[in-house]
């Protein structure tokens, strides 16, 4: 059988159970109650979800994920550029990662995608907004590196 022997051993895995818990309601408790997701806080979230993702399904390293910060601190201080919420590398490809939970200005959206499309080889846009897919399946046809993935896989996966 499995017997603690200190107190602080009852308390640590009691600790662990919860979180494993709160781990897996989480995500969902965010999808239905923050409004469609469309503050900061709750998109940090999902990035952090996200690379959570690219880690378990397809065993991406720490170490092969650039966080927009990271590319922005590569870009010195010259004249602030897009950059994407997490650049990937796996399977020999720099892989863009976008979430986007609310939809932009159909120009500026653009202007992301096609800095994404010269930069990486590949750009994935996570989304749960119907009008944000709509613009992305609109600029598939003239930038192929584009794929979507829905949220709500993300998290379940994560």
């Amino acid at each position: 059988g499995v017997y603690f022997t200190t107190l602080f051993e009852i308390l640590h895995l009691f600790s662990f159970v919860c979180f494993l818990i709160f781990r897996s309601v989480f995500p969902w408790l965010l999808l239905s109650f923050c409004a469609g997701g469309n503050n900061r806080i709750t998109h940090d979230i999902y990035i952090v979800e996200a690379i959570i993702y690219f880690v378990r399904k397809y065993g991406v390293a720490l170490s092969d994920i650039e966080s927009e910060k990271e590319l922005h601190i590569k870009d010195g201080f010259g004249l602030r550029r897009h950059q994407p919420d997490f650049v990937v590398q796996f399977c020999g490809e720099s892989v863009a990662v976008e979430i986007e939970l609310t939809p932009k200005a159909k120009n500026r959206m653009e202007e992301n995608i096609r800095e994404n499309y010269f930069k990486y080889d590949r750009q994935i846009w996570i989304t749960n907004n119907s009008k944000v897919k709509s613009l992305l399946k609109d600029f598939a046809g003239e930038y192929s590196s584009i794929e979507v993935l829905p949220l709500e896989e993300v998290l379940c996966q994560a």
